[in-house]
């Protein structure tokens, strides 16, 4: 999961809130379920401290559920949403988690099914082996070679 610990700068908040779930047994009720919220601040500049990061966590079964991080300018980067856990072995683990990135409009939902923790990988697990001679090289670094082929992101954008 996304979720790191609290580095040696950073302050720490703990309050308890209230979050509003749909019922799953009932699909038009809505159920109140309390939770913590642990916000992850930057150490104070004069009187004001950052928001870096915030963890959502159910006080019913004080697993998180949802962590939001913010950049320098106080907005939310990423959204993480961590649901149905199941017993993956001795490990309680979300199955499902939705990760979405509002400034970028990305997101992405990813499913587990199977976990394989802690695993052994071979040494050669992420060998890619040599270029084959016939595949098409481009370095995005050299202006040269990013004029006459830019990348998606360099490339002009059509006005919308």
């Amino acid at each position: 999961m996304l979720i790191r610990g609290m580095e040696d700068d950073e302050v720490v908040s703990r309050t308890q809130d209230i979050r509003v779930i749909e019922n799953p047994k009932k699909k038009n009720d809505l159920i109140e379920e309390p939770d913590y919220d642990l916000e992850f601040l930057s150490q104070p500049k004069g009187h004001v401290a950052r928001t870096l990061h915030v963890i959502h966590v159910s006080r019913a079964d004080l697993l998180p559920y949802q962590q939001d991080i913010y950049n320098d300018d106080g907005k939310v980067v990423t959204q993480a949403f961590y649901s149905n856990y199941q017993k993956f072995g001795d490990v309680n683990f979300p199955s499902k988690i939705v990760i979405n990135r509002p400034l970028d409009e990305l997101g992405l939902t990813i499913t587990i099914s199977k976990s394989t923790f802690n695993q052994q990988l071979p040494s050669d697990q992420f060998d890619l082996g040599p270029i084959p001679d016939n595949f098409a090289i481009q370095n995005m670094d050299d202006p040269a070679s990013g004029a006459t082929a830019p990348c998606a992101v360099h490339a002009t954008q059509s006005p919308r």
